[in-house]
């Protein structure tokens, strides 16, 4: 138990954790959960206006209102404060296990203004004299303040005094020297840009300051460019290490202090390369990044063969179905219905003295005639790409039939060399073309029709062009008019070969229609590299001039 009046009168008196202010018949208590926390007080001290008190976790001064805590986490000297003396000057002195710390007197109202900020202090421990350490547990002051301005402090071995004004400071920065610079069992001394083996990832850099005074005391704070963010704090400790470092030149800047904490912020540095090895170098990335490529391209060209190959197997299917309808056509109902006409061609001659009848029978014959042609002509449409030797030859023939030569010019062109179209894909493009030949023919009014046929590298194009009226732009994008469905027709033969149609208005007058169909689905033969078709087509070109 402690107990002090301060100049207004007010009684302070320290209990264990708390302390209880009497002033007149107003008693007002403070613990932890006033800001005082401090854990047991320890020793009260007053100074003026000034009421402080130490315990185990650090310093408290009153301002007035309530407590302000130094708690010893944040400043571990501060750690079981057991006296304390305020001079004449205003500078604090604290007795604690630390040893004797001194606190400037502006320091110190900054320190109790800002509580979480670092305080600025002098230690003064056994490297300076002091024997021991602050006794503990005596409940009474163990720091005193002398007639003639020295300070006495009650140790655990003894007793010790210091004079203030007679203290001295060292205010010669000490030198800054990197000794070594150690890597793979191998010493490099720092004297000039070191140069490491390739791969060198852990390194250890060696260091010191010389000072006379207190050697212990020095503190250091370095910093490796590009890898540290800020100033690293080792404390008194001389060496630096560092694990995982990549390829480049670094420079390791040192800077130290002395006892007092004078610093040599001119410091030294020290600069070392790590060359890369052949799996750290450019040459290598740029490879992987190749090889990244090449095998991205490599998937996307296989995922793309297979959809190509499903696509050409569900159209072959079609195909082949067509096919099996067009020979049952030809093998049943046209032979059956031929062999009917025959019958009744024998029956015709034999009924000639009957004249009308023989004129209705005559009749019947000719419709029988015509149905079997025009059945035949079914049978063709159904097996007309099997016969043909190219898409120009079955797209002329197509644009012939269906467009009148002497009202319509039809030019047909190619673009490219040529090369073989899975049938299943040509008779979808012919089915398209069948559909857009008849629109012209029924809406256009045109007198020109351009069809061309381009063999592109990476895909197959057939574009119809003519100059008649155009299609409206509502109906395009409505995708067709109700109750027809060409247009809609037209593209849904598209996606079943994973083509893009595109239908719009030239700005001159007329309408085009284009199909493009991706090299790897519409082409039969194999496909060829884009450089090698880019350098037939400069060896066309130049073989044209």
């Amino acid at each position: 138990m402690q107990m002090l009046r301060d100049g207004a009168g007010r009684v302070w008196i320290a209990e264990g954790v708390r302390i209880e202010m009497v002033d007149g018949p107003t008693r007002r208590v403070f613990s932890a959960r006033n800001d005082l926390a401090l854990g047991t007080v320890v020793v009260m001290a007053i100074r003026g206006r000034h009421v402080y008190a130490g315990g185990d976790f650090g310093l408290a001064r009153f301002d007035g209102r309530r407590f302000v805590t130094l708690r010893s986490d944040l400043h571990p000297f501060l750690s079981r404060t057991a006296g304390i003396v305020e001079t004449s000057e205003g500078d604090l002195w604290l007795n604690t296990v630390a040893g004797v710390v001194k606190i400037e007197s502006a320091d110190l109202d900054d320190a109790f203004a800002h509580a979480g900020r670092s305080v600025k202090a002098r230690v003064f421990d056994r490297d300076d004299g002091m024997p021991g350490v602050a006794q503990q547990d005596s409940r009474s002051q163990t720091a005193m303040e002398a007639s003639d301005g020295r300070l006495w402090f009650v140790t655990r071995l003894g007793v010790a005094w210091i004079d203030p004004k007679r203290l001295s400071f060292n205010s010669l920065p000490p030198p800054v020297i990197i000794k070594s610079l150690v890597s793979g069992g191998r010493t490099y001394m720092a004297a000039t840009p070191i140069q490491l083996p390739k791969g060198t990832s852990n390194l250890q850099i060696e260091y010191t300051a010389p000072s006379l005074s207190v050697p212990s005391r020095v503190r250091f704070r370095y910093q490796l460019e590009g890898v540290d963010d800020g100033w690293v704090d080792p404390g008194p400790r001389r060496e630096a290490f560092y694990t995982g470092l990549k390829p480049g030149s670094y420079r390791f800047r040192l800077m130290a202090a002395n006892d007092d904490g004078v610093w040599n912020n001119t410091g030294s540095t020290l600069e070392f390369e790590i060359p890369p090895t052949f799996f750290q170098s450019w040459p290598f990335y740029l490879l992987c990044a190749a090889l990244a490529l090449v095998l991205l391209w490599v998937g996307y060209s296989l995922r793309l063969r297979a959809v190509a190959e499903r696509i050409r197997a569900r159209m072959n299917e079609r195909l082949d179905e067509r096919e099996r309808i067009a020979r049952e056509l030809h093998d049943t109902l046209l032979q059956s219905v031929q062999g009917l006409i025959m019958r009744f061609s024998n029956i015709a001659q034999d009924m000639i003295t009957i004249q009308p009848a023989h004129r209705d029978m005559l009749d019947a014959l000719d419709s029988a005639d015509a149905v079997v042609v025009e059945g035949r002509d079914r049978i063709h449409e159904l097996r007309r790409w099997s016969a043909a030797r190219s898409l120009f030859e079955v797209v002329t023939r197509t644009a012939e039939r269906l467009l009148l030569p002497d009202k319509i010019e039809v030019r047909v062109g190619v673009e490219g060399l040529q090369r073989e179209i899975y049938p299943a894909i040509a008779d979808e493009l012919l089915r398209i073309t069948d559909e857009a030949l008849f629109n012209v023919s029924r809406h256009a009014h045109a007198r020109k029709v351009s069809i061309t046929i381009a063999y592109g590298a990476e895909a197959l194009v057939l574009r119809i062009i003519d100059d008649g009226t155009g299609i409206a732009p509502e109906i395009v994008a409505q995708g067709g008019v109700a109750g027809h469905f060409g247009l809609v027709g037209m593209r849904e033969r598209a996606g079943k070969i994973s083509g893009q149609l595109t239908i719009t208005t030239v700005a001159a007058g007329g309408t085009q229609v284009e199909v493009k169909v991706a090299a790897e689905i519409a082409y039969a033969d194999r496909p060829r590299p884009i450089w090698l078709a880019l350098w037939r087509r400069i060896a066309v070109k130049r073989n044209g001039r």
